[in-house]
């Protein structure tokens, strides 16, 4: 039997009721001769005109909110990212790359190159390991750790992102647009910050520059305060966008790598599931965020796979939430057919 949450059964109920106000006026309305004397060529031109807006408003209203569709979203995760990525290409197995198709990603900070390689894991034969050791294991290495890991890993994720829209192209992978999008901090004035979304990429340099953005931390990735970005002065998505959703009525699934407490939001999300990657690992903060080695981060990014299918249970239950129920708005839609 399957277990519905309230919320569930609440949308249940009303796509159930809507579906069936529907039928009804269909009945009592369209069926009927054109000669009867309760409905005549104006009040039935007039039913079907009300009729249709109705019906506009409410799928103009799903596909600003997002109703019916899956957004799997990637926390930041500074030097935990090899972690993250060693996690995600467990849930990639346990999952299934079909399933996962049926999501839009988003991500900050070092969440946003997660959910790019994720997604050309998908529709490629690149997976997760060969990016890790191609493109994230560089921000480890010795020579890319002048001055202990601060100040120069901006240049080097924006050249990561520049790699990754080549090698993107090359394949001849779906576009990102509205499939992936990045949050970054914008500095609106004293002490005021904005949460600013891009979910469409023009070319290459705009691409990698929302990813740097997104990225940006003072002094850990960039000398100095902020970065320049669309003419405003930015930072990291995670200041402003801890869990970077974008759609309010989404079924949503949260790839968190940094301790509960930094997920911490005054909004009331709907539609959330939430697998804390570290909560059973001995990963701990803020020791094992930082930028170590490659050989270090070679070994965390095997402690994130194995600790993936440790947690498969977790990951199932998280995915498995979202197919019970499509699966009983597919059985209403049977019935009502």
């Amino acid at each position: 039997m399957l277990f519905l949450t309230l919320q569930t059964v609440q949308q249940i109920y009303l796509k159930t009721y809507f579906r069936n106000f529907i039928s009804q006026f269909r009945s009592q309305f369209f069926n009927l001769k054109l000669n009867t004397k309760k409905v005549n060529k104006y009040t039935h031109s007039h039913i079907y005109i009300k009729l249709n807006i109705m019906v506009d408003y409410a799928q103009n209203q799903n596909q600003t909110n997002g109703k019916g569709r899956k957004e799997l979203l990637f926390s930041g995760g500074a030097g935990a990212v090899g972690f993250q990525m060693g996690y995600t290409h467990g849930i990639m197995e346990i999952v299934g790359k079909d399933k996962l198709k049926e999501y839009c990603f988003g991500g900050v900070s070092a969440g946003t190159a997660v959910a790019a390689f994720t997604l050309m894991a998908l529709y490629s034969d690149v997976d997760l390991k060969q990016s890790y050791q191609n493109q994230i294991r560089k921000l480890f290495q010795k020579e890319n750790r002048k001055y202990l890991g601060l100040i120069s890993n901006g240049q080097l994720i924006f050249q990561m992102a520049m790699d990754f829209w080549e090698d993107h192209q090359k394949l001849n992978l779906p576009s990102l647009n509205e499939r992936y999008h990045v949050y970054y901090t914008s500095i609106e004035g004293i002490l005021s910050l904005k949460e600013n979304i891009v979910h469409q990429f023009t070319d290459q340099l705009h691409f990698s520059h929302s990813v740097e953005a997104s990225c940006t931390l003072p002094i850990i990735t960039r000398f100095g305060f902020y970065k320049k970005f669309n003419g405003q002065k930015v930072l990291d998505g995670g200041f402003t966008k801890p869990i970077p959703y974008r759609y309010k009525d989404s079924k949503k699934v949260f790839l968190n790598v940094m301790p509960k407490a930094l997920r911490y939001t005054r909004e009331n999300i709907k539609n959330l599931s939430i697998i804390d990657l570290t909560e059973n690992s001995d990963v701990s903060f803020p020791l094992d965020y930082w930028v170590w080695s490659e050989y270090w981060a070679d070994e965390m990014f095997l402690k994130g796979y194995l600790q993936a299918l440790q947690d498969k249970d977790i990951i199932t239950k998280a995915f498995q939430e979202d197919e019970e129920c499509d699966q009983k708005i597919d059985e209403i839609d049977f019935q009502l057919q």
